[in-house]
């Protein structure tokens, strides 16, 4: 019987020879060298499995999705309707998914971060594998694999969604590892790194701007 760790190398490597593909054709493209950065994110990651899907309570109406909502506008897109096939699939907010969609990538799903995070949702190469993601550049299967993760954090901290996005960012090791558990105070707020307050005070900014002024993690 094959393990989950045999299993996550297994998917690593899947994921590293695709990835290692579409990054030649997107340095081709662009005359950026992505090669190096991913390299160095496969050395640097920490293999994250899910063994399950996340079970997640839905909810009657998604509290963001007003009317006037951005997502809710005539004329979707092909990552709109993704958004919300992924919030229906796992019951996660569709603004929250537009919201660290839009911060993480700026919509782009050939993006490519300086410490390797690949497509819309940013995912690490180990993350990818671990979620079973085999293309991240592929919209569909990074957005399945991102909303997939965002789901199992919300389950983990108890539906906190500042908690969860934190997570996302800077990995629940690292909230650990700074001895952080809520983010309701400016103490705890002060732990984390400062990239991660950024990316918080980003989504917020955003929320409120294209969802509702009362809209907040």
């Amino acid at each position: 019987m094959v393990d989950a760790a045999q299993l996550a190398s297994a998917r690593l490597q899947q994921v590293q020879s695709t990835v290692e593909s579409r990054l030649q054709t997107i340095s081709a493209a662009t005359g950026r060298k992505f090669s190096l950065y991913f390299e160095r994110a496969v050395q640097r990651a920490e293999p994250q499995v899910v063994t399950a899907e996340p079970q997640i309570e839905q909810t009657a109406a998604d509290p963001l999705m007003s009317s006037g909502s951005r997502i809710t506008q005539t004329g979707r897109s092909e990552i709109d309707e993704l958004i919300l096939q992924a919030s229906e699939r796992y019951g996660v907010s569709a603004g929250l998914i537009d919201a660290l969609m839009w911060a993480e990538s700026g919509y782009r799903a050939e993006a490519v971060s300086p410490k390797g995070a690949m497509g819309l949702m940013q995912l690490m190469p180990a993350t990818a594998a671990g979620l079973g993601v085999e293309d991240p550049f592929d919209p569909g299967q990074n957005v399945d694999g991102g909303v997939r993760l965002l789901a199992a954090l919300l389950e983990k901290y108890n539906g906190d969604a500042k908690m969860a996005v934190a997570a996302y960012n800077c990995g629940a090791a690292g909230l650990n590892k700074r001895g952080i558990t809520a983010l309701d105070s400016e103490q705890q707020l002060a732990l984390l790194p400062a990239e991660t307050r950024t990316h918080l005070e980003r989504i917020e900014a955003y929320l409120r701007e294209n969802y509702s002024q009362a809209a907040s993690l």
